[in-house]
């Protein structure tokens, strides 16, 4: 683990990689439990619910998963109060926006795909990192979720890069799988959703966005 690459792309998972949106998702699913009137989650649940989309985080959250009559609604519930508190509380993990301003600089071209619905990750990335990162796709009617490879391969052809170029970087060990799927090398990072023990099959581990950094071979200080 923890070979250096030679890129000129990285694409990045969102998040529990590049953002913390875990307060603004688990505002959102109890205020959608609110609603319905069902008992409210903590944020260590919310946690280890999210990371395979909204559909499959409301499954988790609701007793009898998709069985259960208030799943519809609290799928539409869920949409409407995360576009209310999309970035409230939200921020970039310490040390992101400069590895991405930094990586934009030196010429690397950067993406982003994320299982969350893809009007969302352009919304998101837009807002918190502008036009350092060209390529943002998210689950879409032609983009499957992960562990499809197909939002990589596009994101890919977006930014015009090959596999050989490129890295892909995530928190969990469904995005080690999606970037196998793709042909890419995965690098895990140690701050996200996951503990480092579930993130083995990696190539390498980010501990912190400085090492990331440097392990795609930019090797000057933050």
């Amino acid at each position: 683990m923890n070979a250096q690459f030679h890129v000129k792309s990285v694409i990045f998972d969102l998040d529990g990689t590049l953002l913390n949106t875990l307060p603004d998702l688990a505002t959102s699913i109890n205020l959608s439990l609110a609603d319905l009137q069902l008992p409210q989650l903590t944020i260590e649940q919310v946690q280890g619910y999210i990371g395979n989309g909204i559909a499959s985080l409301i499954e988790k959250s609701l007793p009898h998963g998709r069985e259960n009559p208030h799943f519809p609604r609290c799928f539409e519930l869920f949409q409407h109060h995360y576009r209310q508190h999309l970035w409230e509380q939200t921020l970039p993990y310490p040390g992101i926006p400069e590895l991405i301003a930094n990586l934009s600089q030196a010429g690397y071209r950067l993406g982003v795909m994320s299982n969350k619905s893809d009007p969302l990750v352009k919304k998101l990335v837009q807002h918190f990192f502008g036009d350092t990162i060209p390529a943002a796709i998210g689950e879409c009617a032609e983009v499957p979720r992960k562990p499809s490879p197909i939002g990589l391969l596009t994101t890919m052809q977006q930014l015009a890069v090959q596999p050989e170029e490129t890295v892909y970087v995530g928190d969990s060990p469904g995005d080690i799988i999606t970037g196998h799927n793709a042909g890419l090398p995965v690098i895990a990072v140690a701050w996200g959703y996951r503990p480092a023990e579930f993130l083995a099959d990696a190539e390498a581990l980010a501990e912190t966005p400085e090492q990331l950094a440097r392990l795609v071979g930019w090797t000057s200080t933050f």
